[in-house]
């Protein structure tokens, strides 16, 4: 199966159990939101790459109540789950694309982003932090909350076997475990130092980690806002 299909085969119960697959699940979370350089009464314009159910967007509208978004994603099951979240929202704008074709036109006061990027290659990632630069308005910030593969063969084994370990002491019944095995085989992850080098070779001036628990990292950076 493709990624669509795959994601769409899990939609039922893929917020259920993505606190069981995401060690430290709010504390991740949790930094993504915290990273966001703006006052919680900003009138944002936001875009979500890679939504799912709109769990992030569900959490970031908590917190910027006068933001707008446009959230996105290829997975139909997914974004069913989100429209019936925002149904009596019209803040919140959905689309069914790629989340690699940005809106044409448009800028953004902020881009996020939670555990959907690393299903690129590292060409494609390093071309979209270029698209995602060209989409912010000055002084806009880019936020990227997802895997990142180990320096080593080594790390990156360590941070295979910790996340087993972590998942294992949870409930999640071994079907499910499973199943985002399977899933994790379209995975391609890169270093976060090579995501920190594209992003400020996209343009980038203050690319940083804003929290790492091994291979789970939220990154990103923010757009100058002075005119050249």
């Amino acid at each position: 199966m493709n990624i669509r299909e795959l994601f769409d085969a899990c939609a039922t119960n893929y917020e259920v159990n993505r606190p069981k697959l995401v060690p430290d699940f709010d504390l991740f979370y949790g930094a993504l939101v915290e990273a966001i350089p703006f006052s919680k009464n900003a009138r944002l314009k936001v875009l979500d790459l890679g939504t799912g159910t709109g769990l992030l967007t569900a959490m970031l509208y908590k917190r910027f109540p006068n933001a707008k978004f446009l959230i996105t994603d290829v997975s139909e099951k997914m974004l069913e789950i989100a429209k019936a979240r925002f149904a009596d929202n019209p803040q919140v704008t959905i689309l069914n694309r790629d989340h690699r074709d940005l809106p044409e036109r448009d800028t953004f006061d902020l881009i996020i982003s939670a555990l959907s990027l690393h299903h690129l290659s590292d060409p494609e990632k390093s071309q979209l932090y270029r698209l995602c630069f060209q989409a912010l308005k000055p002084g806009g910030s880019f936020i990227n909350a997802d895997q990142v593969l180990g320096r080593t063969e080594k790390e990156e084994s360590f941070y295979e076997s910790a996340w087993q370990a972590d998942v294992r002491s949870t409930d999640l019944p071994e079907h499910f475990l499973k199943e985002a095995q399977i899933r994790m085989l379209e995975d391609k992850n890169a270093r976060l130092s090579d995501q920190l080098a594209w992003l400020e070779a996209a343009g980038f001036g203050e690319a940083s980690s804003y929290y790492q628990r091994n291979r789970f990292c939220v990154f990103g950076g923010r757009k100058s806002d002075k005119t050249i």
